[in-house]
Order: C-alpha cells, then sequence, then structure tokens
C-alpha cells in the first residue's frame, strides 16, 4: 500500500500477517545455517578436511573401504560443526527437528547449496 500527503513524497507500507510462530522459527533457523555455512570458518573446515584426505581417492570405479571411514569423519565434523554453531545462536535449537521441518516444507524452503550439503550427510552407498 502507498501512502503520501500533498507533498508528492509516498511510503510503502507492508501490512498483514507476518506468518506463524512455526514459520518464523523455522525461517530464523535457516537464516543462522545460511550464515554458518557462508562463514570463512566453516569453509576452511571443508578445505582442511578435503586436504588432508584426498589422497585416499583415486578415478575408479570401486569405492574403497576407507570411503565409508572417511564419510562418518566428514558427516560427524560437518553435523558437530553446524549444530553448534546453531545451538549457540539460538537457544533451544535441535538439528534432528530443524531436518524433520526441512523435510515437510520441501527443499524450495533453503538455498540448493545447503539443502546439497545437508543431504550429503546422509547414508553413504
Amino acid at each position: 500500500m502507498l501512502t503520501g500527503d500533498d507533498s508528492g513524497e509516498e511510503e510503502f507500507i507492508i501490512k498483514g500477517d507476518s506468518g506463524s510462530t512455526a514459520d518464523t522459527v523455522f525461517d530464523r533457523q535457516v537464516e543462522v545455517l545460511q550464515e554458518v555455512v557462508m562463514d570463512d570458518s566453516f569453509q576452511d573446515l571443508l578445505q582442511d578436511f578435503c586436504k588432508k584426505n584426498c589422497h585416499h581417492f583415486e578415478d575408479t570405479e570401486e569405492n574403497k573401504l576407507i570411503y565409508t571411514d572417511l564419510f562418518k569423519k566428514y558427516s560427524e565434523l560437518v553435523e558437530g560443526h553446524l549444530e553448534k554453531k546453531l545451538v549457540k545462536a539460538i537457544p533451544g535449537f535441535v538439528m534432528d527437528t530443524f531436518l524433520e521441518e526441512l523435510a515437510k516444507r520441501g527443499e524450495e524452503e533453503i538455498d540448493a547449496a545447503v539443502f546439497d550439503l545437508l543431504a550429503s550427510l546422509g547414508d553413504f552407498p
């Protein structure tokens, strides 16, 4: 809605329902998650893990046994970092509850790169 007076200056005002409490909580969780993922410390964490472990990987069709161990370490590292930062920023945050809510809402509710990161933490094939 535009409001104004005879001075020619108009102001744009948004009025209406801002959503439910659940929407507000979820939106805040997504906001913090995206901030954590974009933070240099998280990117450094990922790069360090890759540098330390890249020598284990070969361009072959067969998966080595060590891949399962590395995947477990990667998942624990990433999940631990994300959860620690989210709990610090959002008192009462529970990762499992957030992931259940995300599954209900669908992947379009979150940045595609962040969704892919979370999906990468699933079970190793």
